[in-house]
């Protein structure tokens, strides 16, 4: 989604959950940030260390403004695998979130 795009969804998901009595989205705290970007760093080394290429995460800073437009996962960067690879791969290397 473009950049310009995210505070329209943003206000179209808040009518949303408004309307439908669903949970409010609560922005993330910078330690949410912090502990989703050592996670993602951590799941970056363990896709390394399984022997997958994986290039450098941005800055910390860079992480959180990129990340409605153009996220950081190390796991974009895997190749092709068959569900049950990705799986077995997903219990070793745990993918981060929030």
């Amino acid at each position: 989604m473009p950049v310009a795009q995210f505070p329209v969804f943003q206000a179209v998901q808040a009518k949303c959950q408004e309307d439908l009595g669903a949970f409010p989205v609560v922005d993330p705290s910078e330690l949410d940030w912090d502990a989703f970007y050592a996670t993602t760093l951590s799941a970056a080394d363990c896709l390394t260390g399984q022997g997958f290429e994986i290039p450098a995460a941005p800055s910390r800073p860079a992480f959180e403004q990129d990340y409605p437009s153009d996220p950081y996962s190390p796991f974009l960067y895997l190749p092709h695998l068959t569900s049950n690879q990705f799986a077995a791969l997903e219990a070793v290397c745990p993918q981060p979130g929030f």
